[in-house]
């Protein structure tokens, strides 16, 4: 792109790389001297740059701005185009009279030139400097259709008597810029959801820490601690920086984090992370990590790098633009000269009507129009399928997706763990002591928060337990808990809680150590009984994934949750492969692998700790139900969250696609056809030239078409 070819040219510069979707550019100097004579060349191209100061967070303030000004724009554009139409084309057309009505329609037209049409004039500022664009386009077009409606208003005698038609082009030049407006409208929206994403990663913050102190505890600042700091953390408050445990025990909800759906047991010497929440314990860490160095921030810098870098895709438009308009200059100007020396009397009139011809009829309004147009019509496809998309590039990066990466927890299972097996000791053998043994367990379980627990007590609901008392009662945080009940202490928890109190672990079957896993037993004695958990797959997940590997589109599982737990889900949907026990850079570092062999990645995720990875892979999808921060990093949003719409996205994404490469084709290709009418090729062998009223028409008729053709969409199965 413009910038980073003129960045690069800058003496010190030794890297550039822009996101439009941030607004933002990494350039590497090497030193403080080069920045003036960037900021100076960026100027000549009509870009300002602002650095961030470290630590600074991207907001959605400027984002939420921006679309506010586009919806203004596009309002105004669409009244004052409204009624520049009524004058041209409408019923007051010639009123009061014919010169009175052109001025009418150049001072409407004025307030849309100066100040929705600045930034095409910002296109001819790039053209100047040798790097034409999309803009550069439109600029040109509103230059030829400017300048000789301007000579029509100022001289219309002189006009007609140089063999022009005195009519004027400021319709063309306001609905132009009307219909380009929409689509920078939309795509200044989706910059908001850009933003949004950080911000929420930032929430996930503490906004305050309780400092141990010789004077006991010190309520302050997180952005006040440092290395070694000594801090406590009541049950349910946020840790405020990265750190290590030296007193306490508790269970640690790192789901927003890791992805893992159970709470993480805590104690002297386990290390916690920043913006995670502290369980049912009281625990004292010390500071490992502050401000940049936390695994919070760290997540926050790969989600801004991933957001730098581009989509292989080009915007076909651009790179067309750096070609045809130079070419139309040079064709332009040939005209010119060819007229005005070979040409009949008078020949300054047929030489500037040939110039104004090709000039209004290479105006780039079908290739403005063809893009957004199709992503328009497709994006309201999209919302009737139930989806919310964030942009045309979204349908160009699901066209060749050879690869999807699914999340586990809450992605491809319902994010609800519950009992799939109730297996009970040899020893307890008889219903009537299976029954007792499961009333004691629900006992145990109704005095628990965990989510196990809450899963154990609601699948035993109807299981009686008004004969079973509990005498005394001890929760150990983020292990399990024990009561004691007719003399006898009972315990229920993990494997390793129930054997560090003497609870004996024999006939266990094999593979029953998974996580998601609770046991029941009495002290010196066998366990009585074991629950274990699923979360179960979502049921159209199935064949979602049957589909795609028809497609010979590959499918892989990147989860959090244990490897046990990984395999056992991959294996019951036929994935390809999957990964477990992945924290949220794992998973962006495997994308990035996956990319580096060649394929194409889409990931599917719903949690906070997928922002990484959603950010890095070429295209995102976040099912209805995801977090905040997995929803503004997504491209797609899966609205209710039914992942059948994933593959019907694809299709669409594909005739989208289609629709696209049609109508810049046909958009170019029709203007190449009638350069040389234009440009009076036919005046020799029969006498026919194209003047640029005409011109104007087949510009229009061209940008119909385009329009026509996307509204073949809304028809097209999905």
């Amino acid at each position: 792109m413009a910038i980073e070819t003129v960045a690069k040219k800058v003496s010190g510069v030794t890297g550039a790389q822009v996101s439009f979707a941030t607004e933002t550019g990494v350039f590497q100097l090497e030193g403080e001297s080069s920045v003036p004579r960037l900021k100076e060349q960026l100027q000549r191209l009509g870009y300002t740059l602002e650095p961030l100061s470290p630590g600074q967070p991207m907001t959605s303030k400027m984002s939420v701005d921006e679309a506010w000004r586009e919806k203004i724009k596009l309002l105004l554009v669409g009244i004052l185009a409204f009624l520049i139409f009524l004058l041209e084309m409408g019923p007051l057309m010639h009123w009061p009279n014919h010169h009175v009505n052109q001025w009418l329609q150049a001072i409407l037209a004025l307030p849309v030139i100066v100040w929705p049409g600045m930034r095409f004039w910002r296109g001819l500022k790039s053209l100047i400097h040798g790097h034409p664009n999309m803009d550069s386009l439109v600029g040109l077009g509103m230059v030829a259709s400017l300048v000789p409606s301007i000579l029509t208003l100022v001289f219309p005698e002189k006009v007609s008597a140089w063999g022009f038609e005195a009519r004027v082009y400021f319709e063309g030049i306001v609905f132009i810029i009307f219909f380009i407006g929409l689509g920078h409208f939309l795509e200044a929206k989706a910059k908001g959801k850009t933003f949004s994403a950080l911000e929420s990663l930032a929430k996930l913050k503490a906004t305050s820490a309780r400092l141990i102190t010789t004077q006991g505890e010190e309520e302050i600042s997180p952005a006040r601690l440092k290395w070694g700091d000594r801090l406590l953390i009541y049950p349910g408050e946020k840790i405020p920086a990265d750190g290590e445990v030296y007193q306490g025990e508790s269970s640690i909800d790192e789901s927003m984090m890791t992805g893992e759906s159970l709470r993480v047991s805590k104690k002297n010497g386990d290390k916690v992370i920043a913006g995670t929440i502290n369980g049912d314990g009281v625990l004292k860490i010390e500071v490992r990590g502050v401000g940049e160095e936390t695994f919070l921030s760290q997540i926050m810098k790969s989600v801004i790098e991933a957001q730098q870098q581009k989509p292989k895709l080009q915007h076909l438009a651009d790179q067309v633009g750096k070609w045809f308009v130079p070419a139309i200059l040079v064709i332009a100007a040939a005209t010119f000269v060819v007229w005005f020396v070979v040409g009949p009397e008078p020949k300054l009139g047929h030489a500037l009507g040939a110039l104004v011809a090709v000039l209004v009829i290479a105006c780039p309004c079908a290739l403005g129009l063809a893009t957004p147009m199709a992503v328009s019509v497709a994006s309201g496809e999209a919302g009737r399928l139930g989806l919310m998309i964030k942009g045309g590039e979204t349908f160009e990066k699901a066209n060749d997706i050879t690869m999807i990466a699914f999340d586990k927890t809450g992605t491809l299972t319902e994010g609800r763990p519950t009992v799939t097996e109730v297996l009970f000791h040899p020893s307890v053998n008889e219903d009537k002591n299976k029954q007792r043994t499961l009333a004691i367990l629900k006992s145990l379980a109704s005095f628990s928060g965990h989510p196990l627990s809450k899963s154990a007590a609601a699948y035993l609901d109807d299981i009686d337990i008004s004969d079973i008392e509990l005498e005394t009662f001890e929760n150990v945080p983020g292990r399990g808990l024990w009561a004691t009940i007719l003399g006898e202490k009972w315990y229920l928890g993990n494997f390793s809680f129930l054997l560090g109190n003497g609870v004996s672990l024999d006939s266990l079957p094999p593979g029953a150590d998974a996580k998601a896993s609770i046991l029941l037993g009495c002290a010196s004695k066998p366990w009585s009984v074991m629950l274990t958990f699923e979360d179960k797959i979502r049921p159209e997940a199935k064949r979602m994934l049957e589909i795609l590997k028809a497609r010979a589109i590959k499918t892989v599982l990147l989860s959090g949750d244990n490897q046990n737990v990984v395999d056992q889900a991959a294996k019951q949907l036929d994935l390809f492969t999957g990964q477990g026990g992945l924290l949220p850079h794992d998973k962006k570092i495997i994308i990035e692998k996956y990319q580096h062999l060649g394929e194409r990645v889409a990931f599917v995720g719903d949690g906070i700790n997928d922002a990484p990875a959603l950010q890095q892979a070429n295209l995102s999808f976040a099912v209805g139900t995801a977090s905040d921060v997995a929803q503004a990093s997504a491209d797609i949003i899966i609205l209710r969250g039914d992942l059948l719409k994933l593959v019907e996205f694809i299709n669409l994404s594909r005739r989208t696609v289609a629709i696209m490469k049609q109508n810049l084709v046909w958009a170019f290709a029709y203007n190449v056809a009638l350069i040389p009418l234009a440009a009076g090729i036919l005046y020799p062998a029969f006498g026919l030239k194209l003047p640029p009223v005409l011109a104007s028409m087949s510009m229009a008729l061209s940008s119909l078409s385009v329009v026509f053709n996307a509204l073949r969409l809304k028809k097209s199965k999905v």
